[in-house]
């Protein structure tokens, strides 16, 4: 069976590697190869102003854990990525739905409201890490 398609939504991957947990448990599923991650441009400069925003004085730190992480996803083309007006209430969540489209995800994790309370975009999926684990049953 193929591995899942799995596009994390900012605040999953800040939480997996500042505070560990289920998203950090997501991120160790990438590692050993049982899901494959996709994000995009747009996603790592979400990533990076939040951690330049909350975490200042770990800007090298950063960098690093980004250099490693772009082994363990795979990063979708901005030319692919469609415009999507869905989520009124925080339009920088679409960005996250763009990708899951753009990569075909199975599913979308997140943590923020916005999104779970869609459960699904379309045909995917949208749970919080915790859900995601017990369906992968983990």
């Amino acid at each position: 069976m193929d591995s899942p398609r799995v596009v994390l939504d900012t605040n999953v991957l800040i939480s997996g590697l500042c505070f560990g947990g289920k998203p950090a448990r997501i991120l160790e599923q990438a590692l050993t190869g049982r899901i494959h991650l996709f994000t995009s441009a747009v996603l790592i400069g979400e990533f990076k102003a939040v951690m330049d925003l909350k975490f200042p004085a770990r800007t090298g730190a950063i960098l690093d854990t980004l250099n490693e992480l772009s082994q363990l996803w795979e990063v979708v083309p901005d030319a692919v990525l469609p415009t999507l007006r869905h989520v009124a209430a925080d339009p920088a969540d679409d960005r996250v739905l763009e990708c899951a489209v753009a990569a075909q995800a199975d599913y979308i994790l997140s943590g923020d409201k916005h999104l779970l309370n869609l459960k699904m975009f379309g045909k995917i999926p949208i749970l919080s890490p915790a859900g995601f684990l017990t369906q992968l049953g983990v």
